[in-house]
C-alpha cells in the first residue's frame, strides 16, 4: 500500500513537472520568435542608416567641392586685386623715372594749346544685359568716338567692362585701339570670362576707374578733362547694395568736378535713380544723370554729350607761346635723319613736371601702404582657409570612423 502511495505521488510529480516544461518551452520559442522578429527590424533599421550614411557621404563630398570652389574664387579675386595693385604702383614709378629724365613731351594737339580729353567708357555686363543691348552700347561708344574724332583737341580713350567684376579693357589708348576694343568685347551668357556671373558690381567698376582709369589720366597730364560715361540697367547688388554708393562718394572726393566730369546713363525701369544720383557728378548743384527707355535710345543722348564736348575743344594761348621746337637726329640703317619735335621748355614746363612728380610720388606712397595692408589680409585670408580646410578634415575622418565601426557591428550581428 505504501510503495502504490509513493508511485501515486511520484506520478502526479511527473506530471505537474511535464505540464511545466511544456509551458516553459512553449514561452521559449514565442520569446525567440519575437527576437527574431526584433532582429530583422534592427537590421532593416540599419540597413536604412548604412544607405543614409552613404548619402550623407555623398553630400558632404559636393558640399566639400563647392566650399573649396567659392575659397578658391576668393582668393583669385583678392591676388587678382593685389596684383593689379603692385601693377599700378609699378606704372607710377616707370612715369617718375621717365619724368626725371626728360622734359614733358606731350602731343602736338597738347602742346600747341588743347586741353586733353580722356573718355571714359564703362558698360554693363550683368545678366540682364543682352547680346542686343550689348552690340547698342558699342554703337553708341563707336559714334561718340567718331565725332571726337573730328574735332582739334587730343583725346584719349578707356574701356571698362562690368559684372561681378570690373576689367579694364583698354587703359588711356587712342581712337584705333579703343575700335579694335569695341570691336573685339562680346557680351557672353552665363558667366562670362572677364566679368564673372550674372551680379552688377558697379562698386568694383568705380573702384577700378578711380584707382586705375583715371589715374593714368592724371598721368597723361595735370590739364587733363576726364569724363566718364557710366551706363547701367539696374541696381547695384554685388557685395551689398550701398556699396556703389560709397564707392562714388571716393571717386567725386579724390577726383571732383570739374577735373572729372562723370554721367551715369540709366536704362529702363528696374534702375535705382538714388544711385544714378550718387555716382553722377552735380553741376550747379544740379545732377546730370541721364535716362533711356532701352538700350537703343542711347543714340539719342548722342547730340547732348556732343555739344558739351564742343565747348571744350578750344585753344589756350599761354600754352601755345610756351612750346619751342627743336630739331632732333635720328640713326635709322646708319644714316642720319631728323625730325622736329614740340617740347615744353620753359619754368611753366619745368614747374609742371616739379608738381607732377611729387603729386606721383604721394600716390605712390599711399598705393604701397595699401598694397601692405592687402597683402596682409590675403595671408590672413589664405590662413583661415587652411585652418577651416584642417577642421573640416578632422570631421570627415570623425564621421568615417563612426560608420565604418557600425559596418563591423552590423557584419557581427
Amino acid at each position: 500500500m505504501v510503495i502504490e502511495g509513493i508511485k501515486v505521488e511520484i506520478d502526479e510529480l511527473y506530471s505537474l513537472v511535464r505540464n511545466d516544461l511544456v509551458v516553459s518551452i512553449t514561452e521559449i520559442n514565442a520569446l525567440i520568435k519575437t527576437d527574431r522578429k526584433r532582429l530583422r527590424n534592427v537590421k532593416k533599421i540599419m540597413k536604412t542608416l548604412d544607405s543614409e550614411f552613404t548619402e550623407l557621404d555623398g553630400v558632404m563630398k559636393m558640399n566639400r567641392m563647392d566650399w573649396r570652389t567659392h575659397k578658391q574664387h576668393q582668393k583669385d579675386l583678392k591676388r587678382t586685386e593685389l596684383a593689379r595693385q603692385r601693377k599700378l604702383i609699378e606704372k607710377l614709378q616707370q612715369e617718375i623715372d621717365k619724368n626725371k629724365l626728360l622734359i614733358h613731351t606731350g602731343s602736338d594737339k597738347e602742346l600747341d594749346g588743347y586741353q586733353p580729353i580722356h573718355l571714359i567708357f564703362a558698360f554693363d555686363k550683368s545678366g540682364s544685359v543682352s547680346s542686343d543691348n550689348f552690340k547698342d552700347m558699342k554703337t553708341f561708344a563707336k559714334c561718340l568716338v567718331e565725332i571726337t574724332e573730328k574735332f582739334s583737341g587730343q583725346y584719349y580713350y578707356s574701356f571698362v567692362q562690368y559684372g561681378e567684376l570690373a576689367h579694364v579693357t583698354l587703359d588711356c589708348g587712342d581712337a584705333k585701339e579703343l575700335k579694335k576694343t569695341i570691336a573685339d568685347a562680346t557680351k557672353i551668357r552665363g558667366i562670362d570670362p572677364l566679368t564673372g556671373a550674372g551680379l552688377t558690381n558697379s562698386a568694383a567698376a568705380l573702384k577700378a576707374i578711380k584707382d586705375e582709369v583715371l589715374v593714368s589720366g592724371k598721368m597723361k597730364s595735370p590739364y587733363m578733362k576726364q569724363i566718364v560715361i557710366f551706363i547701367t540697367d539696374g541696381v547695384s547688388n554685388c557685395p551689398n547694395k550701398t556699396a556703389a554708393t560709397e564707392e562714388a562718394e571716393k571717386l567725386h572726393k579724390m577726383f571732383p568736378h570739374p577735373s572729372v566730369l562723370v554721367w551715369a546713363i540709366g536704362v529702363g525701369k528696374n534702375v535705382n535713380k538714388e544711385e544714378l544720383t550718387a555716382i553722377s557728378s552735380r553741376i550747379e548743384d544740379m545732377s546730370i544723370t541721364k535716362m533711356t527707355d532701352d538700350f537703343a535710345g542711347l543714340s539719342k543722348l548722342v547730340p547732348d554729350i556732343e555739344a558739351h564736348l564742343k565747348t571744350m575743344d578750344v585753344q589756350n594761348k599761354w600754352e601755345k607761346e610756351s612750346t619751342t621746337t627743336i630739331k632732333k637726329s635720328v640713326k635709322i640703317c646708319g644714316i642720319n635723319l631728323f625730325q622736329t619735335e614740340k617740347i615744353i621748355h620753359t619754368p611753366q614746363g619745368r614747374q609742371f613736371l616739379a608738381a607732377k612728380n611729387k603729386q606721383l610720388e604721394r600716390q605712390i606712397q599711399e598705393l604701397v601702404e595699401q598694397e601692405t595692408q592687402m597683402n596682409q589680409d590675403y595671408q590672413k585670408f589664405c590662413d583661415a582657409i587652411n585652418e577651416e580646410l584642417g577642421t573640416a578634415k578632422t570631421g570627415i575622418r570623425d564621421h568615417e570612423i563612426n560608420q565604418d565601426a557600425m559596418k563591423l557591428q552590423k557584419a557581427s550581428t
